[in-house]
């Protein structure tokens, strides 16, 4: 159903005052000393000149060629939000500027009908930012109850057609397009919507089982699709599909969901056995080289019944290998008491991180495949057996980016209009591959913990 207007969605012209909250109703108090890193007075400039960019929604051109730019949590102007969350939290900025990001938002969104349940397009993104934007100081709770209920229905009808067809897209379980993104926005609003949580749950741990698929035994986790359109894919993958372990589209984001779920109380049937099995399966997808574990972002289904596999490391990432897989792996075995899980992905972590990095093939400053995704990700390393490496690599990379970045037209942000194809070396302004993500990492790199929870929308936190 269509999407009503933001006035009749409950956003009012004014946000209302109340506590300050995190995500999940957990109080998040605001750093009180700046981190005390190499870069930390560099990196806050560089976040403030990015938010001094995107602090109008006028300026951002908001008739774009492609609807999919506004609308969308990934790439419009409720991820944008967040940033004006996390600054009015911690009293740098007045809350009205990221209601104003999430008003666009909210009248883009009613304009469609939309049956997509993915945290990074439009009805379940723009829940997350309300949630975000609610943590501080309240409101937004007519809007919630109104977009929750359009995602609630989605994400029913997604549920049903994974009861049906357990094998198919990666897109219908994933953190980008699936249950996976939409379930932590769920477990960030439990109590209140906890059916449809525990739902979302039992349907990835379904997923966990087996099937006979073209004379193999697979996880119905499996998708029935190469993961990209490119050429170099074996032919077993073309045609048969693969098993993704990423954290972005594989089963590295279901590990983390059903973990984080766990240590906050929450658990269906089956949910340790799923968790056993997709740490088993991680386990089991493990590559040795001379700097230590890690893992393919994707395994034809030649490689899964034994077929050698040669292809060599991958670029470490949020979506993709270590830290993301690492993360979910330390996530689960927080949240189960398996110290062994969490020492893998400390190894991991500590073996990529022994690569030169120059041979690390990081070639953009993003938040999905770049270096304020890694920076971010590092954090949760800190205090860990690589500890000493982790700090290092966290402040090298963050010189990379304020050095590549101290040149005022280094950012030079794009309008929505241009985003669609964007002049070279121009930058888009959204969350996950934009300035927004950017500045978020590098705020988080120089204050410390998070004051808004913006990072659980990456299935790290």
């Amino acid at each position: 159903m269509p999407m009503r207007s933001p006035e009749r969605m409950g956003i009012p012209l004014r946000p209302t005052k109340g506590k300050d909250m995190g995500k999940g109703g957990k109080i998040m108090a605001v750093t009180a000393a700046r981190r005390e890193a190499g870069h930390a007075a560099e990196a806050l400039r560089i976040a403030d000149r990015v938010a001094g960019i995107l602090r109008s929604p006028d300026a951002l051109a908001p008739l774009a060629d492609d609807p999919g730019d506004v609308l969308s949590f990934a790439d419009g102007f409720s991820g944008i939000s967040l940033l004006f969350a996390v600054r009015a939290a911690e009293g740098r900025e007045s809350r009205t500027v990221a209601h104003a990001h999430l008003q666009r938002a909210a009248a883009a969104v009613s304009r469609v009908r939309s049956r997509n349940a993915g945290l990074y397009l439009e009805t379940a993104g723009l829940a997350f930012a309300l949630d975000a934007a609610a943590s501080v100081g309240g409101g937004y709770e007519k809007a919630l109850a109104t977009v929750d209920q359009a995602l609630i229905e989605v994400v029913e009808e997604r549920c049903r057609d994974i009861d049906e067809n357990p094998l198919g897209p990666f897109h219908r379980y994933d953190v980008i397009s699936g249950l996976t993104g939409t379930g932590r926005h769920l477990l960030g609003r439990a109590p209140e919507h906890l059916p449809t949580l525990e739902r979302v749950l039992s349907t990835l741990v379904a997923l966990t089982r087996s099937l006979r698929y073209h004379g193999e035994t697979v996880p119905a986790l499996w998708a029935t699709h190469p993961p990209n359109l490119r050429s170099e894919n074996p032919y077993s993958m073309r045609k048969y599909g693969h098993l993704n372990t990423g954290l972005s589209h594989g089963i590295a984001g279901p590990l983390a969901l059903l973990s984080l779920a766990h240590a906050r109380g929450v658990a269906v049937p089956g949910q340790e056995r799923a968790v056993r099995t997709l740490v088993a399966l991680l386990e089991r997808l493990a590559h040795e080289d001379e700097f230590g574990v890690h893992w393919p972002n994707a395994v034809s289904l030649d490689e899964w019944a034994g077929a050698p596999r040669e292809r060599g490391r991958t670029r470490p990432s949020w979506c993709y290998g270590a830290p993301g897989v690492a993360r979910a792996l330390q996530l689960a075995g927080e949240a189960f008491g398996e110290p062994g899980w969490t020492a893998l992905a400390t190894e991991s972590v500590g073996s990529f991180l022994r690569v030169p990095m120059e041979h690390w093939h990081i070639d953009h400053w993003s938040l999905c495949h770049g270096w304020s995704g890694l920076l971010h990700l590092l954090r949760f390393f800190r205090d860990s057996a690589e500890a000493d490496r982790v700090h290092h690599a966290t402040e090298d990379i963050a010189r990379r980016l304020v050095t590549g970045l101290a040149d005022p037209d280094a950012l030079r942000l794009s309008t929505f209009r241009e985003t669609a194809a964007p002049r070279h070396g121009w930058t888009t302004p959204g969350f996950l591959t934009g300035a927004t993500g950017l500045a978020l990492a590098l705020h988080a790199y120089a204050r410390g913990e998070p004051s808004v929870a913006w990072d659980a929308a990456l299935l790290v936190a």
